[in-house]
């Protein structure tokens, strides 16, 4: 009985249908093969009894030179193709085998499989042809001998040589596995060296497609000894097999010995439940990192080896397919960015240190904006439900009915306020005034009106101005938050000047709403209006009216006094009548009228150049990023894949957010046109995401690649790499480390005995973020997009100046030096941002941040602590757990905490502890 080795016993496997291997405990030998087996070895005596002489002409084409090799299913020729004037090898099939039809199959799929897959490394395969009923391969010839007898003949390869062929498989093998090809038959006999030492794989016939390869069926397809433990289970094959047997080429290459050398089946299984030795053992002087790449390849559970060959090939040293390529002066393809970059999951220790900081630093951020955030100080005591029924309530007791109308509502941060709270004072105590009752920086309105109010900004919200009131019957309420009265507009008809309004639609039917009899001299509607606003009349002065009102009015009046609970406020309170019903009201701060004024505040000198500087910058980006963009579709260098992904994700996620802030009816003549400006303004912002990330990625992915890394696995759908926990757990810290930043740059001024800058605030989301769970989420969505924006903005720009300076180094400290300095001056736009030096220092300790983030992390990275800095600051955690905001507040603070987990679970989780597939399948 003639024992082979596991690699001999491949001949087998592949002569005709997969044949029956040994049982275990059995030997394998020559003679113990099926009728099938026999039949190939009776046509391998034939074929050498009958071979093609040399100089024979096959089919008036190929002019044979001489036989390269014979095998179980056939011969190997070296011809001539007469027609072409090239050299090929022909591969022929016994003569047995080609009326088989399962072995013709064969054939066909080897040609069909390695026809797709073209790479330098990859050993051509041309067409299928038929002499006379005799199946042959016509193939790239290549002179040289196979990995397997080189070894043989030399023993182990050196480091340097030894890791270039290693690459070069790993790159055919990675081709392969681009176009969803598995080769399943991955050993060294079927890796040739030409005659300038460059590897190439062949032999794709046992190869499937993956989507094909959906279970095992019982048999084992390849040769045993470089088989994977699940494939020796009889389990489908994949990716990771394929890693494990790429694994077991580089051991034997570097050491010169086969991991496994089994005579049976038996010894097989027992050698996979042993330890391996270790290559490092076997040639000391290996890079240890070479050993630990090595090992992990070979690890029996699946699930512990790398995602991808790229991704062994960026671990060993010196194999980084990135900077190969851009040493090239390639640019990396997605797939490869996708496919490259450390993998490596985090040590328990490192998981629980990073975590526990990054949570610390996510509580004290959250506990230091009730003192540096704007909306915990103010006393917004009321929900928005309450002010709704308050305001309803005041406009029903003054003859304005509120059934059948259509309504919004919502909290308003009052800039001009603050702005003017900034200009007059300059203590280091000037923002605790927020604290008070009124005038309160965040106030309530409320609209109503006959028609659907139908705003004209892009963003479709209606305002407490927008739609401007202009139309009869439209009435507005603005509250404090308290619900006292601050103000009433109701627009009339020309027709009504000098008479009452009449019984107009947007009235209650009743004609009067309040008594017209003088109530101790006063007008009855004086005295409701001053007691909605929380006055007392008998306290105010009356003097002449000087606001002119925006709607039509038949008498004026006005009072000077005070606020009860303040008395070094001085406030004029104006109203205006039409016949007995109130149409105008209007409480003003006469020392901060400069709130009440509809001109622009001027902009500082340092403010109008930072502004001009951050347009030019926009206006760069955006003209820049268009000609890229048209530029990189022309020269099909963008990743048109990942641009409809992107344009996707805004779209979708916009047009959720839009629907969860609006304010719905249930009559469909006024949700339709709703939807559809929904949808067209998520359409839109579609096709403008869509241009800029094919103006971005491409310039990116050529000069910063490793930046899109992570974001282009994102994009592969690899939401589990242990990258992306990295990158969750880089982002949220990132984010918590500027919002920290901000906040103390922001209290420092006062704790130093000068004026702070205005508390800080959300402009996206405003108060409209606490309102109720489905606003929460609609601003969390509006947030992400907006930083997927801001992301690709700043990334562009870093790539647009890298285009410009030689150098990435030059280039990120030019951008981040513009950045820093076009950040601080726009901030001096208005009045209220602080001192000089803490806004630049603040600029450059966030800047700084950000740019580290963005060149060792990448995009997504950022995106993420962009994100987590705006939920920080939109979604303030109150001093009193009675506020009505603070659930939402404290569950979006809970939510980035658990986000962060889940990102150390999937950055360290362990599972080398799982049982094995091979446990699972071979007998104790």
């Amino acid at each position: 009985m003639t024992e082979v080795s596991g690699e001999d016993s491949l001949e087998l496997a592949k002569s005709g249908a997969p044949p029956r291997l040994a049982q275990t405990g059995e030997r394998i030998s020559a003679g113990e093969v099926s009728g099938r087996d026999r039949a190939a070895a009776a046509a391998e005596a034939k074929f050498r009894e009958s071979a093609f002489a040399s100089g024979q002409v096959l089919g008036g084409r190929y002019r044979i030179i001489s036989r390269l090799g014979v095998g179980g299913m056939g011969e190997v020729f070296r011809a001539e193709d007469l027609v072409l004037g090239q050299e090929v090898a022909l591969k022929f099939i016994a003569d047995v085998l080609s009326n088989d039809p399962a072995s013709r199959e064969r054939l066909a799929t080897e040609v069909r499989t390695a026809r797709r897959v073209s790479h330098p490394n990859v050993c051509r395969v041309h067409d299928l042809g038929d002499l006379g009923g005799r199946r042959f391969i016509t193939m790239e010839y290549i002179d040289g001998e196979d990995l397997g007898t080189l070894l043989r003949r030399i023993g182990r390869l050196p480091a340097d040589k030894g890791l270039e062929i290693a690459r070069q498989i790993g790159e055919a093998l990675q081709a392969a596995h681009d176009q969803d090809v598995l080769h399943r038959d991955l050993k060294p006999s079927n890796v040739l060296i030409d005659g300038k030492g460059v590897a190439r794989l062949v032999d794709f016939g046992l190869a499937a497609l993956s989507t094909e390869v959906k279970r095992g069926d019982g048999t084992l397809i390849g040769t045993p000894a470089y088989m994977a433990p699940e494939q020796l289970a009889t389990k489908p094959c994949s990716v990771k097999s394929e890693i494990y047997a790429f694994g077991l080429i580089v051991y034997q290459i570097l050491t010169g010995k086969p991991v496994f050398a089994p005579r049976t089946l038996d010894e097989l299984y027992d050698l996979h439940k042993q330890p391996k030795v270790r290559p490092i053992e076997l040639v000391p002087e290996l890079d240890p990192a070479i050993d630990e790449v090595v090992m992990r390849c070979l690890e029996e559970d699946p699930e512990q080896r790398p995602e991808s060959i790229s991704q062994v090939l960026a671990a060993l040293p010196g194999l980084d397919p990135i900077a190969r390529a851009m040493a090239a002066g390639q640019t990396p393809s997605p797939q490869l960015l996708a496919r490259s970059g450390a993998c490596h999951r985090m040590s328990p220790v490192a998981t629980w240190v990073s975590l526990t900081l990054i949570l610390l630093g996510l509580l004290a951020a959250a506990l230091l904006m009730r003192r540096a955030a704007l909306i915990p100080q103010v006393p917004l005591e009321k929900p928005l439900a309450a002010l709704d029924d308050r305001a309803q309530t005041i406009l029903n007791d003054l003859g304005y009915k509120t059934k059948e109308m259509h309504r919004a509502s919502d909290f308003d941060i009052y800039e001009r306020l603050l702005w003017t709270f900034a200009d007059k004072d300059h203590s280091p105590e000037r923002w605790a005034r927020v604290r008070r009752d009124r005038p309160a920086p965040i106030d309530y309105w409320y609209r109503q009106g006959v028609l659907p109010l139908t705003p004209s900004n892009p963003q479709a919200e209606v305002t407490m101005w927008d739609p401007p009131h202009a139309v009869a019957g439209m009435e507005a309420v603005r509250l404090d938050p308290r619900g006292r009265l601050r103000e009433l507009a109701v627009v009339t008809e020309p027709s009504h000047v000098n008479e009452s309004p009449g019984a107009g639609s947007w009235l209650t039917p009743k004609a009067e709403a309040l008594p017209t009899e003088p109530v101790n001299g006063r007008a009855p509607c004086d005295v409701y209006m001053f007691k909605a606003a929380g006055l007392d009349i008998d306290q105010f002065n009356e003097v002449s009216p000087t606001r002119i009102p925006p709607m039509y009015v038949g008498q004026r009046r006005a009072w000077l006094g005070v606020y009860p609970e303040n008395q070094d406020e001085p406030i004029r309170v104006e109203i205006g009548t039409l016949g007995s019903h109130v149409v105008t009201f209007r409480i003003i701060e006469t020392k901060l009228s400069e709130a009440s004024s509809w001109a622009t505040p001027a902009l500082s000198p340092q403010g109008n150049v930072g502004r001009t500087l951050i347009i030019l910058a926009e206006v760069i980006v955006l003209v820049g990023g268009a000609l890229l963009a048209w530029r990189n579709m022309h020269q099909h260098k963008g990743d048109i894949a990942g641009a409809n992904k992107v344009a996707g994700v805004v779209a979708g996620l916009l047009f959720l957010s839009d629907l969860l802030l609006r304010r719905h009816s249930l009559s469909p003549a006024l949700e339709a046109p709703l939807f559809r400006d929904v949808l067209q303004v998520a359409i839109s912002r579609g096709v403008v995401a869509w241009v800029g990330y094919l103006a971005l990625e491409p310039v990116v992915r050529r000069l910063w690649p490793r930046t899109l890394v992570a974001w282009s696995r994102v994009l592969a759908g690899k939401y589990r790499d242990p990258m992306m926990g990295r990158c969750v757990l880089a982002g949220v810290g990132a984010g918590a480390a500027c919002t920290l930043v901000m906040q103390l740059g922001g209290l420092a001024p006062g704790w130093l005995g000068q004026a702070p800058p205005i508390p800080m605030y959300d402009r996206l989301a405003g108060v409209d973020a606490l309102l109720s769970m489905p606003h929460a989420l609609g601003a969390m969505l509006a947030i992400v997009v907006h930083w997927i924006g801001v992301g690709m903005v700043f990334v562009l720009g870093l790539g647009l100046m890298g285009l410009v300076v030689p150098g990435r180094r030059a280039a990120t400290v030019l951008y981040a030096t513009l950045a820093v300095v076009a950040w601080t001056l726009s901030r001096y736009a208005y009045p209220g941002a602080g001192p000089w030096w803490s806004l630049w220092l603040t600029s450059m300790l966030v800047v700084s941040i950000a740019m580290f983030v963005v060149v060792r992390l990448g995009l997504l990275a950022a995106v993420i602590a962009g994100v987590t800095f705006n939920l920080l600051i939109a979604f303030p955690v109150p001093d009193s757990t009675s506020m009505w905001y603070w659930g939402l507040s404290t569950s979006a603070v809970v939510g980035i905490a658990a986000f962060t987990c889940l990102g150390a679970y999937i950055a360290s989780v362990d599972r080398q502890h799982a049982p094995s597939p091979l446990a699972r399948t071979l007998p104790a």
